[in-house]
């Protein structure tokens, strides 16, 4: 689960600002302050992971175009070389085939991991200048040096710092955390031998076969290099009659990324060691001793925690759900095709094919549900080869067609449908959803925006009954949304946790910098900025 995301030396922003993401996350600030600019990463983000690309990020895409690096780095700071992107993320550790009873459900926690990747450019192509991961105060980071044929990576912690080296790796590695090939002290020459008689569907898996055993045999060497290294790093812990190879072999079996389930994994190991137990009975050593190995061990299990990382994330890009700011115009009639419809689409063009493509089991659920939360219905009426779409509002016994309606229906249709697919959809693959909308109140009555906010406090409270991490993300110009919010903290249909209010102010010198608004338990805001809206 995506919980926050940062971003230093990109656009206006010359300074680092994180935001942390909670159910409904809203961005203020007035025109050009840099709230676009933060919630256009995620649609950056997704369209990066969506296609194959040879760098990190891809400026230019489907959903927004944010020119090259050149053109999106800060350009009043002094690091003129680095853009920074930070994420903060929850994963479940539990291996992929364990099992989870009741009973267990602590065994493996899920844990908050940061990922920090600096971007560069070489050539007008972006390029991870570095990357690494955080967690409980101990990081990983790898440097590679693609001219040279070996990557740094750099263990540290408190007051610790230690590297090894692993194999060359490419630009393209690096969407995320590369999976690292070590070096061995004493590689392994490869007993494979070209073949006279060439089959080359043989040779692909032959080749393929050798390369996971020598990986795997290289990770043997690695977990107990590491192990090694982190012994002689705690032997003084233990009596000193004990030996290393006694420490290192123990330590072989520790499967733990956090520092409590590492604290409980050492003391079942090494219950039998007297002296040990006694000394890490004190706080202060005890936490020395995690705070020297604890960095060992997230290296000897770096590749499981860099898959981890890059899949958790992955599957939380690939759930963003964005909807620009200027939506598709709707037509009087649309042409019949026979495509198959995923998603709304992020202006909101395929409305009408959706709308269209539902059964009238969906199509009456959609329209007691649009009835209930805004007032209308909305529906297809079809016309020889064409169809249109048509809106019946309560206070009106007409249907009319939607191009002969207020423009804020075709702006607040696709906001609505998008939100609709998604509480109603089958897809059990994912958990987690992640709406990410730039002024959803375009066009629209205060009365109604305050409706669209309502609709995403009732959604983010039905989604935690069904266990589904729901979250909206978006950046408006309404207080009437903002006022709506606080309603709803106050009328208990959203508690004040579960929003994130951030301000984006900009000056000349310093660039774009923010801060929090929060709500009281009654709806009220105890550090809102006096004449926000009005400018006074």
């Amino acid at each position: 689960m995506l919980k926050g995301i940062g971003v230093e030396n990109l656009r206006s922003f010359s300074q680092c600002i994180d935001c942390n993401l909670k159910p409904l996350t809203v961005l203020l600030g007035r025109n050009s302050s840099g709230k676009s600019s933060l919630i256009r990463l995620f649609p950056l983000l997704r369209q990066s992971v969506e296609e194959t690309t040879t760098g990190p990020v891809l400026w230019y895409g489907r959903y927004v175009d944010y020119g090259n690096f050149s053109e999106a780095i800060c350009k009043g700071s002094d690091n003129n070389e680095t853009i920074i992107l930070n994420f903060k993320i929850s994963l479940n550790t539990a291996p992929g085939n364990y099992w989870r009873s009741l009973d267990d459900v602590n065994l493996f926690p899920f844990l908050d991991f940061k990922l920090k990747i600096a971007l560069a450019e070489q050539n007008k192509k972006t390029y991870a200048k570095s990357v690494s991961f955080e967690i409980d105060g101990s990081t990983i980071e790898v440097i590679p040096n693609y001219d040279e044929e070996y990557t740094m990576v750099y263990a540290s912690g408190p007051d610790f710092n230690w590297k090894t080296k692993a194999e060359a790796t490419s630009k393209k590695d690096y969407k995320f955390l590369p999976i690292l090939s070590w070096i061995t002290e004493t590689p392994k020459k490869s007993n494979y031998k070209e073949q006279v008689v060439v089959n080359k569907k043989f040779i692909e898996e032959y080749n393929a076969y050798m390369y996971r055993s020598i990986f795997r045999e290289k990770e043997q060497w690695h977990n107990e290099y590491i192990c090694k290294q982190a012994a002689k790093k705690i032997h003084r812990f233990f009596h000193h009659n004990t030996k290393y190879e006694n420490i290192y072999k123990e330590l072989l079996g520790i499967r733990s990324y956090s520092k409590d389930r590492l604290e409980h994994g050492i003391k079942e190991l090494f219950k039998n060691h007297a002296h040990f137990i006694n000394n890490i009975r004190d706080s202060c050593t005890r936490n020395d001793l995690l705070n020297a190995l604890h960095p060992f061990i997230l290296l000897k299990h770096y590749n499981s925690i860099a898959e981890l990382i890059n899949v958790g994330l992955f599957k939380s890009l690939l759930s963003i759900k964005y909807l620009a700011p200027i939506r598709a115009n709707t037509e009087r009639f649309y042409r019949f095709q026979d495509l198959q419809v995923e998603e709304m689409d992020h202006t909101g063009s395929n409305l009408a094919m959706i709308l269209n493509s539902f059964s009238e089991e969906e199509t009456q659920a959609f329209q007691e549900w649009t009835d209930e939360n805004f007032g209308f219905i909305a529906f297809v009426t079809t016309d020889g080869s064409h169809y249109a779409i048509k809106i019946k509002t309560d206070n009106d016994n007409e249907e009319h067609n939607i191009s002969d309606m207020g423009y804020g229906y075709s702006q607040v249709l696709p906001v609505i449908m998008s939100i609709w697919l998604e509480i109603h959809s089958q897809d059990s693959s994912s958990d987690e959803v992640i709406f990410v909308i730039e002024q959803p109140e375009l066009h629209l009555h205060p009365a109604y925006q305050e409706k669209v906010a309502y609709l995403f406090a009732k959604v983010i409270n039905a989604a935690k009954e069904s266990k589904k991490d729901v979250k909206f993300i978006f950046e408006t110009h309404s207080q009437s949304m903002v006022d709506a919010i606080g309603e709803c903290i106050q009328n208990k249909v959203i508690n004040k946790d579960d929003v994130n209010i951030m301000i984006f102010e900009k000056n000349k010198e310093s660039g774009t910098s923010a801060f929090t608004a929060s709500f009281d338990d009654e709806g009220y805001f105890t550090n809102w900025p006096v004449g926000f809206f009005s400018g006074n």
